[in-house]
């Protein structure tokens, strides 16, 4: 969701000037700057105003047998979206809202897409469904999921907090995101969740169940869980020490592995060790 754009700004005659500082060709310059440009065109960059009556799922559909990568980037809350919800079918779509604005959606879909990333300043207003699709979400400021997330079949969701690359921010340290989920979890059928703080001040809060089933894991560094449930033959896998919850339970056929002490409650899973 981040987008190096900076570094154009500066100018052709700049970049003479530092070429010829360093014994540089000028021709080399413009041979760099050309395939920056085929970089950047490479991607498609859409804004999208909902506060305006514009749609999230209308740029979709425009651009959805489209091979280029996709980058939306939404304002306001989209509250107008056809069948009130935003479907993602294809790959490689970067959905970010703004970080200044922020933005609000509606319930989220993802429908065997992959490469799919979801950021920003968001609210997931209604939840997400991922069916045999591959998401990561990642911010460096606020991203809050309201309602059910569910995995299945086959399905990864990776979540991870970002470092902030505001030059002002970075002057009083790194500065990292918020990733907050309160609504309920369900990973089903050989699906994963991954959770993975990237720097020390970032978190990833889960306020209600996580739930998995039919051969489902959970692989997770640096986060606060409500409660983690495994069962029909999942696996858990804890890492590092500060991971906290209020209780894990499995059940007969499930196991997990790493640092439990951070939960109240620990309910008989075979398989506990340091990881």
């Amino acid at each position: 969701m981040l987008k190096i754009t900076k570094y154009l700004k500066s100018g052709l005659a700049l970049s003479a000037i530092v070429a010829m500082s360093m014994g540089l060709s000028t021709g080399s310059v413009h041979a760099q700057e050309e395939e920056d440009e085929k970089e950047k065109d490479a991607i498609r960059e859409v804004l999208v105003d909902c506060d305006k009556g514009q749609s999230v799922q209308k740029i979709l559909r425009k651009f959805v047998n489209d091979t280029k990568p996709l980058e939306i980037t939404v304002r306001g809350t989209c509250d107008n979206e056809p069948d009130e919800e935003v479907q993602i079918e294809r790959n490689s779509v970067d959905l970010s809202g703004d970080d200044e604005v922020g933005a609000t959606l509606p319930f989220v879909l993802i429908d065997g897409a992959r490469l799919v990333g979801i950021g920003g300043t968001l609210i997931l207003a209604e939840g997400m469904y991922i069916s045999a699709g591959q998401v990561e979400m990642g911010t460096e400021t606020n991203l809050t999921v309201n309602g059910t997330i569910l995995l299945t079949p086959q399905s990864l969701l990776r979540i991870t907090t970002e470092e902030s690359e505001d030059e002002e921010e970075s002057l009083n340290g790194p500065s990292a995101g918020q990733v907050v989920f309160n609504g309920f979890v369900s990973v089903e059928n050989h699906s994963l969740l991954e959770v993975q703080r990237e720097v020390n001040d970032g978190i990833v809060i889960f306020n209600d169940k996580i739930n998995l089933s039919l051969q489902s894991s959970i692989w997770m560094r640096d986060a606060i869980a409500g409660n983690i449930v495994l069962n029909n033959d999942s696996h858990g896998v804890l890492v590092g020490d500060n991971v906290t919850g209020n209780w894990i339970s499995c059940d007969s056929e499930s196991r997990i592995w790493g640092n439990t002490e951070g939960f109240s409650n620990v309910g008989p899973c075979k398989g506990i060790s340091p990881y």
